[in-house]
């Protein structure tokens, strides 16, 4: 055994006082209680102090001798060396095996019961048990844990040897003489206080500790060796929870673990950081101007009514493709029909009182009758052109946009009333909505591109052909409209649609891309 380090090392006062706790009396260890500071001078503990019991709450026959607290001791300080996790579990079982002269020692540990454990150290690290055996394992550890205490894979009473299959099992298949295994966890009572306090997390972490031996023992050191188990395991529990609590963050325990945690080398490194980080915000990129965008009808055609007549029929509604020349609506004739009779019948009287002034030779009377019936005629011509045009036409190729009279047939139209509006579907107006405070960085002829709401897949490029020299009001915000034209390839883009994206504008240094409208806020509001 190599010379115990000196214990003022300690990294906590908990541990110092977990240490010092080896040399005074132990109360109530077969209870699990943490041993109380005495307010006399302390005393190293002689072998026949009482007070240290068995995993089974029975005193040994054998007590805790000089050695084994000073082993104890070395343990602790060893343990609590380093602030790195895996360098204490590695000493705790290197330790171990010294001290109990064991063959093989593992360590597992968890946070709290509901994780499994995991095996955080063992004597020789470049052999990791692989494969089955690493299950025997963990299973043993896992029995361990639920049976508490010192367990002993060859104990001499049956009894003391209840629950332990998966332990017997990993003794069986490693080909070993025995296998102790003791459990690192908190004290009962201090448990039960942390179940009661309702500011704990409920989290205990505990451990276990598996010491394998490939020869055959006697008792009397076996009796040796679980007593001092029993006695260690507690401050050992108090010396790895203390170190685990205290972990640096994982980037900090990474500088550790490669060698980056120097002074000098920190310095240099953050120096290289900054110059890094003032290159990359230095680097020109393309600003990308954010816009809102929405498609409107390229061109729009207005289908009115032709004369005032009632709605006989309405043949299509918004959204339905339509033909050139495609019937929309039909409007009633009744009334005009029945004009034109009437006024068929007068011109017939009119020419035949011409014809009766003619045979008398009434020449101004005749003249006049022939007015009148011209007049007529230029009625008649008028309502037979109004009754051609009863059937309402698309006059263009599109989409109907407005005009649903599905509901309103019937209902007397005034001449001039718009009943349809038409709008081609092979391209569209894209109006693009411009932040004011990016008007100065968008131009004509920037590239464009937007996601639209109904299709985020698909990006749709374009380039702005014109931008409006007036602004206008948009959710309470001033924007300046521009306009650029789509074509509608694949058929599925509708008047109406929204969406997103941005205007590829000019290159500037990415610190001014990122943070040019925070500075002139800045400035504004400091009122430079």
């Amino acid at each position: 055994m190599n010379p115990a380090p000196d214990p003022n090392r300690s990294s906590s006062p908990d541990l110092a006082w977990a240490k010092q706790s080896l040399y005074v009396g132990v109360s109530q260890t077969e209870t699990g209680t943490v041993p109380e500071k005495l307010t006399t001078p302390r005393r190293r503990v002689q072998p026949s102090d009482e007070g240290l019991h068995s995993q089974h709450g029975t005193p040994t026959s054998v007590k805790t001798t000089e050695a084994d607290l000073a082993a104890i001791t070395e343990l602790l300080t060893a343990v609590t060396a380093t602030a790195l996790f895996s360098k204490p579990t590695h000493a705790a079982c290197q330790g171990i095996s010294q001290w109990m002269e064991a063959a093989q020692v593992y360590l597992f540990w968890r946070q709290h019961d509901q994780q499994p454990l995991d095996l955080v150290g063992q004597l020789d690290p470049s052999q990791p048990p692989t494969g089955d055996e690493r299950m025997m394992l963990a299973a043993a550890a896992e029995e361990a844990a639920i049976l508490g205490g010192v367990c002993d894979s060859q104990a001499s009473q049956r009894r003391q040897r209840v629950g332990m299959m998966a332990i017997d099992q990993f003794v069986s298949a490693g080909q070993m003489k025995r296998c102790m295994t003791v459990c690192l966890r908190q004290a009962p009572s201090a448990i039960q206080q942390l179940a009661s306090d309702s500011n704990s997390t409920g989290r205990v972490p505990s451990g276990v500790m598996v010491i394998c031996y490939d020869r055959i023992m006697a008792e009397q050191q076996v009796s040796r060796i679980v007593n001092a188990l029993d006695a260690a395991s507690l401050h050992l529990f108090h010396a790895l929870e203390t170190v685990q609590r205290l972990q640096p963050p994982r980037w900090i325990r990474w500088l550790q673990q490669n060698g980056l945690n120097s002074r000098p080398l920190r310095s240099k490194l953050l120096l290289g950081g900054v110059v890094l980080a003032a290159l990359v915000l230095l680097w020109p990129t393309t600003y990308h101007a954010p816009v809102r965008c929405e498609l409107q009808p390229f061109q729009r055609r207005f289908v009115a009514a032709p004369v005032d007549a009632p709605l006989d029929r309405a043949l299509v509604r918004p959204g339905e493709s339509v033909k050139a020349g495609q019937v929309l609506a039909k409007i009633s004739g009744r009334e005009l029909k029945m004009e034109l009779a009437g006024k068929k019948a007068e011109l017939h009287r009119i020419r035949q009182e011409q014809k009766g002034e003619l045979a008398r030779h009434q020449i101004a009377e005749s003249k006049l009758k022939q007015l009148a019936a011209d007049r007529l005629q230029s009625e008649i011509d008028l309502i037979d052109y109004r009754l051609s045009q009863l059937e309402i036409r698309s006059p263009i190729d599109g989409i109907v946009v407005s005009g649903d009279w599905k509901r309103s047939e019937g209902t007397p139209l005034k001449r001039g009333e718009t009943l349809f509006e038409v709008a081609p579907l092979d391209r569209f107006n894209l109006q693009i909505k411009i932040n004011e405070a990016d008007l100065r960085q968008v131009h004509k002829g920037m590239s464009v591109s937007l996601r639209l709401e109904s299709m985020p897949q698909q990006i749709i490029e374009s380039s702005i052909e014109r931008i409006h020299p007036k602004a206008e009001l948009h959710q309470s915000q001033n924007v300046f409209l521009a306009d650029a034209l789509l074509v509608n390839e694949s058929q599925l883009l509708r008047s109406g649609m929204q969406g997103s994206g941005s205007v590829a504008c000019e290159k500037h240094a990415l610190g001014w891309n990122l943070f040019h409208k925070a500075y002139y806020k800045l400035l504004w509001w400091l009122g430079w």
